[in-house]
């Protein structure tokens, strides 16, 4: 009975082990099999070929542009394009294109022809551009284009495409630097202005702390200037186009003539006297009549010596007899005769018929056959 219980006991003991093993065996199968357990499929086991890139047997389909007449490469017999010299592959595509640039010269990244010091972007060793910061690529021709301005076009570096005036120059790595009145946009690369204040047309003003406005200051800090203010190109400010303010001899309207004949007020304009007349024209203060009682300076006719006027004290010409004062001229001239008694124009008053015709300022216009006298003013 005790050795049969024994054997008994072994039995069990066996059938045990045999399962613990057989367990084993499993899990050990279930780790390295993974597909014979599961429905899923395991794409690494999946050998099927790539997809094919252009038609075997005709070359032509490996050429990127079909508008293209040469062959830029071969079509092998796994559908793959093998490119000809001067071709490269088209990455996306897989067929052959001409590259973008030169490997080992990025200059030809360039959009812009410039020099190897001035590149826009890098060519990869498969003929592609890879642009720099402030540059993007061209899908159109690969290369890259600056971003900021366009070299040789300084104005593309205006923040505002309406405006005339240059605010930068636009460097040969497409970069703006900008002038004198500009700053420059760190997100846009433009040139703005910083002419003025906007909302204070007073900072138009040429004139440091000038209680008037030459100008309007716009939203985007330039200066448009009112009559009779000229834009300065170098700070954006407006200048008095007639005369600078505390520089009275600006009123002038000869630079040669050391004496003052108007004053310059703060707005700008000259303020002019009676006898120093203001050009509409040019806002400046026409010289006086005469002055420091030269009354010679009152001759309308320089060539005559005898003397026509007087110099008074207001610097103004009084016409003596026999001669009257031309107004476009401010000075004395010869009264050749009376309008409208033409007979006044003949020099010889002894002479028969008319030689000259007097006009409605009391000079004479001879007919054709008489000849004028300069001096008398009338007709020979």
């Amino acid at each position: 009975m005790h050795k049969y219980k024994q054997v008994e006991e072994k039995g069990v003991f066996s059938m045990i082990s045999l399962r613990r093993f057989t367990l084993s065996i499993l899990a050990l199968l279930l780790v390295t099999l993974p597909g014979c357990f599961s429905d899923s499929h395991d794409t690494r086991l999946d050998s099927s070929p790539p997809e094919a890139a252009c038609t075997v047997g005709q070359d032509q389909t490996c050429n990127a542009s079909p508008e293209m007449s040469a062959l830029s490469g071969v079509c092998l017999a796994n559908g793959q394009c093998e490119c000809n010299a001067g071709f490269v592959i088209d990455e996306e595509t897989g067929k052959c294109r001409m590259p973008d640039c030169v490997y080992g010269q990025d200059q030809t990244c360039s959009a812009v022809l410039t020099d190897s010091n001035n590149v826009y972007g890098a060519c990869t060793t498969s003929g592609q551009c890879e642009c720099y910061s402030g540059f993007e690529r061209d899908e159109t021709t690969g290369k890259c284009a600056p971003t900021n301005c366009v070299f040789g076009q300084d104005q593309s570096c205006n923040a505002s495409a309406e405006l005339s005036v240059i605010s930068g120059v636009c460097q040969s790595n497409g970069q703006c630097v900008c002038g004198a009145g500009s700053i420059l946009n760190e997100e846009t690369g433009k040139c703005e202005s910083t002419a003025c204040e906007y909302g204070n047309d007073k900072t138009c003003s040429s004139t440091p702390n000038s209680p008037w406005a030459y100008g309007q200051c716009t939203t985007e800090r330039r200066c448009e200037c009112f009559l009779g203010f000229e834009l300065n190109e170098e700070t954006g400010k407006c200048e008095p186009a007639d005369c600078v303010v505390g520089q009275d001899q600006s009123c002038n309207a000869s630079g040669e003539i050391s004496a003052i004949y108007g004053v310059c007020q703060a707005n700008g304009q000259c303020d002019c006297p009676a006898n120093t007349p203001r050009n509409e024209e040019t806002g400046k203060c026409e010289p006086p009549e005469c002055h420091d009682g030269m009354d010679s300076l009152c001759n309308g006719d320089e060539s005559l010596s005898v003397l026509m006027g007087v110099c008074t004290a207001d610097n103004s010409c009084e016409c003596r007899e026999g001669f009257r004062k031309d107004e476009s001229l401010r000075k004395c001239v010869v009264i050749a005769c009376i309008y409208p008694d033409h007979s006044m124009c003949n020099a010889n008053p002894d002479e028969t018929g008319i030689k000259g015709q007097c006009q409605v300022n009391n000079s004479c216009v001879c007919f054709e056959g008489a000849t004028f006298n300069e001096q008398t003013g009338r007709c020979l």
